[in-house]
């Protein structure tokens, strides 16, 4: 039951150990000076091997620990590398190859006058002056051996990282996180650390400087972890292995066979080891099975599928695929590795269909189109606005307060009130009004603005408030003026009951004592006259007028006590003023009595 679960797991992890396993290196110093010889057997007993550098970049990495090393004064000599002569004997050219049989390779680092001296130097050594050079292999260097290691990662509790360049946020895990970084190893910007929250993930680029001595800054974050990627170390060994001192360097063999094939004027050498492993003289190596090295570690399967160092693999077809699961086919289609497809020319689909182009037209797989302006058309032609407006293929606009508008101007309110571009406006009940204010109701009768109403008959009535019933007693003359209790009231000719006055009024009633006039023409101007001078009133005979000269009770306690605290304030200062001349008064009177018996004399 469990089987099938845990072969996969072992497959992933022997997969990540063969995608990361020779990302990094781990040097070891080892004390004294020693032959070459002496130093092969001494990395080989600790399941090392000798120095060997593919390329510029692992040179420079190493060239870091060097010159810590020199500086600190751990390293005062020259070292041995695993490079030697295959054949000292033979011929006047070198054939170098490193302890494992394979060629030299494209990139080396010799000195101007290297390599010389054929059949005499017959081992590399690499200066501290950073070349390579050849040695008679019985000569005393420094031992550094190596280890191909993957990356690993150190971690830091409750830290931040700052002068590293931030990739965008994403929801991996911490491992997810992990692997994503050590797939990302290009010669440029390699990832170098990461960061998370326990939700989020960071990852940071950098040189390769900070795979190895450099350590970004990080700051304290109680609420992060970060784990620095580490690819290569140097390290001095406590003690010195124990080996026996092999004085024959021509001793380690190959076992290999030869073949020389010649293009033009080039000759390139093969080497077979009796692993099968097959090389040729400019770095290019064979596995059995047919996997193929070249000096960059541009890596060919058998069946055409190619893996660069930085993780890029390639079929034979063409189908590009990068660490993180970005494919682009030969056409230039790219695919996420989420379903996100993007074409050559900039158009994307989602895996659920939606559409985008460059220009940021966004399409549904059941048609609704998206402008980036957020104008959105679904497949039968009707448009929305982001301002909720939407507009029918034949014209018709909907405001999001329910306000229809239509291609000739028309416009109907929620509540069913249509307006015509001319200003007509209808109620749902079908009353009509003119822009001049001028209202139809579906019976026909017509209002004016100053409530003049029409009847469909042609009847004409104004409003209530301009019509006067006058009503005139049958017994009163023509133009006579009568006056009780101060009113005076104007009186106009009588007439029957039903006939009309020469000045158009019509008169009628039911009571013979009483009749109603009802004009139907303009009063002239004597009429007018009369009915002013009726209607004028005396202002002294008006109750307001008497009121003005009379003063009204009131009798509430607030007017009671304002009342009376006038009274006091008025009267005080005069009661003051008597009082203070009292004094003055008594003191005359009484020097006036002294006085008058004098004058009586």
């Amino acid at each position: 039951m469990h089987l099938p679960k845990c072969l996969l797991s072992i497959t992933v992890i022997y997969l990540e150990y063969i995608l990361h396993s020779s990302c990094g290196k781990i040097f070891t110093l080892y004390e004294g000076l020693h032959t070459w010889d002496k130093t092969r057997a001494m990395c080989e007993s600790q399941g090392q091997q000798m120095l060997r550098f593919k390329t510029a970049r692992e040179l420079d990495i190493f060239n870091l620990f060097l010159e810590q090393w020199t500086s600190e004064t751990v390293l005062t000599s020259d070292l041995w590398m695993g490079l030697f002569d295959l054949t000292p004997n033979t011929g006047t050219a070198f054939v170098f190859r490193w302890t494992d049989c394979t060629s030299l390779g494209a990139f080396s680092k010799w000195l101007d006058i290297e390599p010389n001296n054929k059949g005499l130097e017959n081992c590399v050594c690499y200066t501290l002056a950073q070349w390579y050079r050849t040695k008679e292999c019985n000569k005393l260097y420094a031992a550094v051996c190596e280890n191909e290691t993957g990356c690993w990662f150190t971690e830091g509790e409750g830290q931040e990282v700052l002068g590293l360049n931030e990739s965008p946020t994403t929801n991996y895990t911490v491992r997810a996180c992990k692997k994503s970084c050590l797939e990302r190893n290009s010669e440029d910007s390699p990832c170098v650390a990461i960061r998370h929250d326990g939700s989020f993930c960071r990852t940071y680029t950098g040189s390769y400087r900070h795979l190895t001595v450099s350590t970004p800054q990080l700051p304290m974050n109680s609420q992060s972890t970060v784990y620095l990627k580490r690819c290569y170390e140097a390290k001095i060994a406590d003690t010195t292995p124990s080996v026996p001192q092999n004085k024959y360097y021509n001793k380690v063999t190959c076992d290999q066979t030869t073949a020389t094939s010649q293009h033009g004027s080039t000759t390139t050498q093969l080497t077979t080891t009796s692993h099968g492993m097959t090389s040729t003289s400019d770095g290019m190596t064979t596995t059995p099975d047919g996997l193929t090295t070249t000096p960059d570690r541009l890596t060919t399967t058998p069946d055409g599928l190619t893996t660069t160092p930085d993780g890029l693999t390639t079929t034979p077809d063409g189908l590009t695929t990068t660490p993180d699961g970005l494919t682009t086919t030969p056409d230039g289609m790219t695919t996420t590795p989420d379903g996100m497809t993007t074409t050559s020319d900039g158009m994307t689909t989602t895996p659920d269909g939606i559409t985008t182009t460059p220009d940021g037209l966004t399409t549904t797989p059941d048609g609704m189109t998206t402008t980036p302006d957020g104008l959105t058309t679904t497949p039968d032609g009707l448009t929305t606005t982001p301002d909720g407006m939407t507009t029918t293929p034949d014209g018709m606009t909907t405001t999001p307060d329910g306000l229809t508008t239509t291609p000739d101007g028309m416009t109907t309110t929620p509540d069913g009130l249509t307006t015509t571009p001319d200003g007509m406006t209808s109620t749902p009940d079908g009353m009509t009004t003119t822009p001049d204010g001028l209202t139809t109701t579906p019976d026909g009768m017509t209002t004016t603005p100053d409530s003049l109403t029409t009847t469909s008959h042609g009847t004409t009535t104004t409003p209530e408030a301009t019509t006067t019933d006058v009503y005139i007693a049958s017994s009163m003359t023509d133009n006579t003026t009568s006056q009780s209790d101060g009113v005076t009231s104007a009186l106009t000719t009588t007439y029957p009951c039903g006939s009309t006055s020469a000045s158009g009024f019509i008169y009628s009633s039911t009571n013979a004592n009483n009749c109603v006039c009802v004009s139907s023409a303009t009063p002239s101007e004597f009429e007018m006259a009369q009915l002013i001078k009726a209607l004028i009133l005396e202002k002294h005979t008006l109750s307001s007028f008497r009121r003005k000269k009379t003063s009204a009770k009131d009798d509430r306690p607030s007017a009671k006590s304002i009342g009376s605290m006038g009274i006091v304030l008025t009267v005080l200062p005069f009661v003051v003023v008597v009082l203070l001349d009292c004094g003055r008064v008594i003191a005359y009177l009484k020097g006036r009595k002294r006085i008058w018996p004098l004058t009586k004399i």
